[in-house]
């Protein structure tokens, strides 16, 4: 069966819990994703894939699904509480 029953989004959020421990987890990851957009001179307030790629050029642990939840998260179309700004399909 393709995708079953995962979560994606928690999926995403434990992975970037472990990859930024060290940074207070999705709260820390969500500033450095802040800084390595700014630094490769990306919008900070959408999410392109331009912005993912970036994402996983800094951090090539990040898999797609938890690099893109990051860019929501940095450019504030996903708050943490999971309250939705826009609709993402491929992370629903």
């Amino acid at each position: 069966m393709i995708g079953g029953d995962q979560d994606l989004i928690a999926k995403a959020r434990g992975e970037l819990e472990q990859l930024f421990a060290a940074q207070d987890g999705t709260t820390g990851g969500t500033a450095w994703a802040r800084g390595v957009l700014e630094a490769e001179g990306l919008s900070t307030t959408s999410v392109s894939l331009r912005t993912t790629r970036a994402l996983r050029k800094h951090e090539p642990r990040l898999s797609r699904v938890a690099a893109r939840y990051l860019a929501d998260l940095a450019t504030g179309r996903r708050s943490p509480d999971n309250s939705e700004k826009g609709f993402n399909p491929h992370l629903e």
